[in-house]
């Protein structure tokens, strides 16, 4: 398996940031650029986990199978310890002095049975998460996200988790660091089909960088759909919430003029 230049790769996101922003000062950029790398190590991960999903009875069974075998490596794991306990007391013996060998035998055994508790709440946790698969008919996926229901089966179905994620911490360090919004324009003069502009520079660069084979302008339209819900959202409450309180103060102040 390659191991990725994580280095290499700070850098040339650094790069990146440096070019399509004006605000942020060289010794920031890499904290932005290692915001851009988790998620998309967190969208990598998440897709791979939606790619191999299963129905809730496979998973259920997995994670059953999961949690005997932690509890079965901790069983292993206390006979290890008392054995090699056993044996270490019997060298000890041979040199009833040496306090060394004494010393590291109660150790091993202490943290032989440190490691072989440790799996417990683990197994213990296993062993929850299958009894949640059986109380509903979601899947992993499902419980995981949080989702009420089951991803659609899709045949092909190919999650662009880390797109998303990607896009949408990009959009913040673009926000921070410039003094635009994000937004696609089309340049009327050449081919009005092809979006253009500033976030869509930056975020194209680093999908480029990172090979996420995903639509800039797709992702671009769906960060602005986000952004006009939560206007609307907090529009809807000030009008609800705000506005007739708003209304009842006119409402008293025309009755202590009506009353002077």
């Amino acid at each position: 398996m390659n191991i990725p230049n994580w280095h290499y790769i700070e850098a040339e996101i650094s790069k990146l940031i440096m070019q399509h922003t004006s605000k942020i000062e060289a010794h920031e950029t890499a904290e932005y650029a290692n915001a851009i790398i988790d998620a998309w190590l967190f969208g990598k991960s998440f897709e791979k986990i939606v790619a191999g999903d299963k129905p809730p009875e496979k998973d259920r069974e997995h994670l059953k199978k999961a949690a005997a075998k932690l509890l079965q490596a901790r069983e292993l794991l206390l006979q290890v310890g008392h054995h090699g306990s056993i044996a270490l007391e019997k060298q000890s013996q041979i040199n009833a002095n040496d306090k060394l060998k004494q010393e590291y035998r109660l150790s091993e055994n202490s943290y032989s049975e440190i490691l072989a508790n440790s799996l417990s709440p683990i197994a213990d946790q296993v062993d929850e998460a299958a009894r949640m698969l059986s109380t509903s008919d979601r899947g992993l996926i499902a419980v995981l996200s949080g989702s009420e229901t089951n991803p659609p089966p899709k045949k092909g179905r190919k999650q662009k988790t880390a797109a998303y994620y990607i896009a949408k911490i990009c959009a913040d360090i673009f926000k921070a660091g410039t003094d635009y919004n994000i937004s696609i324009t089309h340049d009327p003069y050449t081919d009005s089909n092809v979006a253009g502009g500033k976030f869509h520079s930056f975020l194209s660069a680093v999908f480029a960088l990172l090979e996420i084979e995903a639509n800039v302008e797709h992702y671009i339209k769906k960060l602005l759909t986000e952004e006009n819900k939560k206007l609307n959202n907090f529009l809807r409450y000030f009008f609800i919430a705000i506005a007739p309180k708003n209304t009842q103060k006119r409402s008293n102040n025309t009755t202590l003029d009506a009353e002077r």
